[in-house]
């Protein structure tokens, strides 16, 4: 069985009076490569806990809204081209990557990963200034990527792979040598 992995992002929010909404967002983590978060699992059966904290040191006011499917949708792409899911009124969620609370003052968003999947993942971190009343809210759109399906494989597996690999190889080779010369 495999274990969490624990997982800090920290979103800061800027005020930048030519941003979209007036506002500038960063992410930083150790868990982000090339502009997108990147997951890979130590081993086979882990998955991950994310925290996305808000660092506001300018006191923007913006929190995550009460409403955890309100503050984070997801949706898998095939490509970093793809659009995210940053129309509040459609609302896209995707059970690999999941919000599962807002906490902490509403600063933090609490997120699971299962990462059972190889897949790029676009998500949506909204942002409010009234969050019990879930908005209205302002969209940043980062990047994600699951990148082993649940893990490497054991040694143990990868030696069992190899020796079905090439036990199909030789009963195919009897077959076949079987029907050519066994007549």
């Amino acid at each position: 069985m495999g274990s969490a992995q624990q997982v800090s992002v920290d979103v800061t929010i800027t005020p930048d009076p030519s941003a979209p909404n007036g506002i500038r967002f960063g992410m930083s983590s150790n868990y982000k490569q090339g502009g997108q978060l990147t997951f890979k699992n130590p081993k086979k059966g882990d998955w991950f806990e994310i925290d996305f904290n808000i660092i506001d040191d300018q006191k923007t006011g913006y929190v995550f809204p009460d409403d955890k499917k309100k503050a984070m949708y997801v949706k898998t792409i095939s490509s970093t081209t793809d659009p995210c899911p940053d129309n509040w009124d459609d609302p896209q969620y995707w059970d690999q990557f999941e919000a599962k609370a807002v906490t902490s003052g509403n600063e933090t968003l609490k997120v699971k990963n299962l990462n059972e999947t190889i897949q790029l993942f676009a998500f949506c971190l909204w942002f409010t200034k009234t969050p019990k009343d879930n908005g209205p809210c302002i969209p940043y759109d980062p990047i994600g990527s699951n990148q082993n399906a649940g893990g490497e494989f054991s040694f143990w597996e990868a030696n069992m792979t190899s020796v079905a690999l090439v036990t199909g190889f030789i009963v195919i080779l009897a077959i076949v040598g079987f029907t050519l010369w066994g007549r």
